[in-house]
């Protein structure tokens, strides 16, 4: 939100969009950061998520995660199902209108033509 500011490298008048894609609701990161940097952008950061994996009434998202993994020296470092990450801010929203709202799946040109701006000199677009 820095780079955004009066002071800022890009301007007050600078707007920032960022589409994050994990498979489901339990792979989110720093979704308590992220919603803190576009509140602190005063509506210029728009932050969504975009949901890969199974959508399926039911079926648990703890499901897909391998269930034998070791990490040397991270014995119960990761969430697991048994505790898991609790936002601060509260859990990812997928209800219309919300942060994750959008239809589950990869993102395609449809879907990237209707989140982001239009091309033009003053935009770049960043992937990563």
């Amino acid at each position: 939100a820095v780079a955004l500011g009066d002071s800022g490298p890009f301007g007050s008048g600078a707007e920032a969009s960022l589409l994050c894609c994990f498979h489901s609701e339990i792979d989110v990161l720093l979704l308590d950061e992220l919603r803190a940097t576009a509140a602190a952008g005063g509506g210029r950061i728009g932050v969504r998520h975009l949901l890969t994996g199974d959508a399926r009434e039911g079926v648990d998202p703890w499901d897909s995660v391998p269930k034998r993994q070791h990490y040397p020296g991270r014995h119960h470092h990761f969430a697991s199902c048994f505790e898991p990450f609790r936002p601060l801010s509260g859990p990812l929203g997928s209800a219309p209108g919300e942060e994750a709202s959008l239809p589950r799946g990869r993102p395609d040109e449809r879907l990237l033509a209707e989140l982001l701006p239009a091309p033009g000199p003053s935009v770049s677009v960043v992937a990563c």
